[in-house]
């Protein structure tokens, strides 16, 4: 049986939202940036050797300051690009390594995106190394757009 009944007219007022502290405990966010910060040098090595992209630039590690709910074992990543521009448009080439942890907040793997996404078997340099190589085959991720002439069209 179902009731036509008027919804109650008592309302709650939200003044601020907060994520549950268990969702982003400060020890986990700690251990997880000095771990990027101890495998920057070598994950921005290997980046710098990615056949195929000259002029190629490596960006500095973005750490992840909470765990998002949507991938919370990515701590943080790093983007390697390369732009050109033309007449009319401007091309961006790109691969961005990302670093998984374990539910103990050890790092687990690297995963690389570009063309296509690719895990490591670990997280030493020669795994890395092999998982760039792999996402290398299939190229960078592409993104090419118009700069001049944008309202114009046939």
């Amino acid at each position: 049986m179902s009731s036509l009944a008027p919804a109650t007219t008592d309302r709650v007022w939200v003044t601020e939202l907060r994520l549950p502290e268990r969702l982003t405990p400060k020890e986990q966010l700690a251990r997880r940036r000095r771990e990027i910060e101890r495998l920057d040098p070598m994950v921005r090595r290997q980046l710098e050797l990615l056949g195929g992209m000259t002029s190629i630039r490596v960006a500095p590690p973005t750490v992840y300051d909470a765990l998002y709910p949507a991938t919370p074992e990515i701590g943080g990543h790093w983007t390697a690009s390369r732009s050109a521009f033309d007449l009319f448009t401007h091309t961006i080439w790109s691969y961005a390594v990302s670093l998984a942890f374990d539910d103990e907040g050890q790092p687990l793997r690297f995963i690389v995106d570009g063309a296509s996404t690719i895990e490591s078997d670990g997280i030493d340099e020669a795994a890395l190394a092999r998982a760039l190589a792999h996402a290398a085959l299939s190229g960078p991720l592409r993104t090419t757009a118009p700069h001049a002439f944008t309202g114009f069209g046939l």
